[in-house]
């Protein structure tokens, strides 16, 4: 799938470490959450090599220019009801021009497949994740509640989005 100079390629194209390396690159700026959360993006990103089946249902590798320039991933274990959003990654050479919200809006289209009651995504509260936070309100998501978690990022923001409907 293409959109505006952008690639979506499979997962399984790429080889093992491609999604913690981007999620190391990208988080860069918050030493606290790599060390917080590292282990987990491991994890994440064995999983995704594992089980390549499920890493092409579930998330897609983005590619401009050829050049891996981040991904997006979602966990449907919760449909009909929802989709979780878990990651929509850019590394810091692509932020601000405009990859993330391309690349979410492909990651919406896909999800929409599936026919969830809505889609719902969380990002942090900190200045650091201001960007996310405009890009899932300008794709249509509504703020739906804020949270803390134990965690170094521990003010969150969850947003949802509602097909067709009116988002809470």
């Amino acid at each position: 799938m293409e959109a505006a100079g952008l690639t979506c390629l499979p997962i399984r194209f790429f080889p093992r470490g491609t999604l913690l390396g981007m999620l190391l690159d990208a988080y860069a700026d918050v030493p606290a959450v790599i060390a917080s959360d590292r282990t987990d993006w491991d994890a994440f990103d064995s999983f995704f090599h594992d089980f390549p089946e499920i890493a092409d249902r579930c998330g897609f590798v983005t590619v401009a220019g050829g050049t891996p320039v981040g991904f997006a991933s979602w966990d449907p274990r919760e449909l009909p009801d929802r989709v979780r959003i878990g990651h929509n990654c850019i590394i810091r050479t692509y932020k601000g021009q405009g990859f993330g919200r391309r690349q979410m809006e492909i990651a919406v289209h896909r999800i929409l497949e599936s026919h969830p009651a809505e889609i719902v995504v969380s990002t942090g509260a900190s200045p650091f994740y201001l960007p996310a936070r405009r890009m899932y309100l300008a794709a249509g998501f509504c703020e739906t509640r804020r949270f803390t978690r134990d965690h170094p990022d521990a003010d969150m923001v969850e947003y949802t989005l509602v097909p067709g409907g009116i988002t809470p």
